[in-house]
């Protein structure tokens, strides 16, 4: 059996030609030649064993991940059929695929506080765990228990204290994550959903609303990149479409029909002027993949 006829045999769904700006939160970059879905969580081992030969990457929801003009050639992995969750005494177990921002709904709903921070990051578990995402000084790895990974084609899971988090980063680098418990606390509903307001209200009022792929750089220590790239007179400056934003100078956004080339182009004027003002060397956040941008 061919290798994509094992693939729909497992349960997986492809695509051909998918243009990446339907999944990324940037609205560009080219296709991806194929677009893997797996529908089943039982069947996922057996989904990268399939694909392990041939290489692949892996893909969430596009919203820290820019695409090459170019497309991508490799078979792209994409576990946002994979979202469902299940709600236990003492946390929340969610799969690869679900949103951040739903989980923490379904938290409030539920009675647990801890996942607040989630509240307006529009990501996909499995991505918040691999960059082990955060906001208003909690993180990922601060509320998960365990999590769930393909490793070395086996599946594998991990506690928190054997995953090397560090500041915006899990150490995973060939892993495909599964899934994850998040280990919460009882919490008063009102006061929860109060609080996720008010991370909701500061975000639209700090955070520009036309596509981005959110914070472009990491903080240099205590100190926010924007900071340093706004002390470089760059906001407001523009390449093409992309544009560094007016309201927060770490967020490029895309102004008008942005290329992925225009905010490549962007990110390197940044660090060119940050280092050249400030001697520092910001350091990206922002995942590349496809032709031209594997070894940016």
């Amino acid at each position: 059996m061919k290798k994509y006829d094992r693939l729909i045999a497992v349960g997986a769904e492809i695509c051909y030609n998918y243009s990446a700006k339907n999944l990324s939160t940037f609205k560009s970059g080219g296709t991806f030649d194929r677009l893997i879905y797996p529908t089943r969580s039982d069947t996922l081992g057996e989904v990268v064993d399939i694909l392990k030969d041939g290489g692949f990457k892996v893909l969430g929801m596009g919203s820290n991940t820019l695409v090459s003009d170019y497309g991508v050639e490799e078979d792209t992995l994409s576990l946002v059929r994979l979202n469902d969750h299940k709600v236990m005494k003492d946390g929340i177990y969610a799969d690869a695929g679900l949103n951040m921002i739903v989980l923490s709904k379904i938290a409030r709903d539920n009675g647990f506080t801890g996942l607040e921070f989630m509240t307006g990051i529009p990501g996909s578990v499995g991505g918040g765990i691999f960059m082990n995402a955060g906001a208003y000084e909690s993180e990922i790895k601060d509320v998960i228990e365990y999590a769930d990974v393909i490793k070395d084609g086996k599946p594998v899971r991990l506690t928190r204290d054997e995953i090397p988090f560090s500041y915006r980063n899990s150490g995973f680098k060939d892993e495909v994550i599964v899934g994850a418990k998040f280990s919460l606390k009882e919490g008063n509903p009102i006061i929860i959903s109060s609080r996720m307001k008010n991370y909701a209200t500061h975000r639209r009022e700090r955070q520009p609303n036309l596509p981005s792929l959110g914070s472009v750089f990491k903080k240099v220590g205590d100190i926010g990149a924007g900071y340093y790239i706004e002390q470089a007179g760059l906001k407001g400056v523009r390449i093409g479409g992309a544009e560094v934003s007016q309201k927060h100078a770490n967020f490029i956004i895309n102004v008008a029909n942005a290329t992925s080339g225009d905010f490549v182009s962007l990110v390197t004027l940044i660090e060119n002027s940050v280092y050249e003002k400030s001697g520092v060397k910001l350091e990206r956040e922002v995942r590349y993949i496809g032709r031209g941008l594997e070894n940016i």
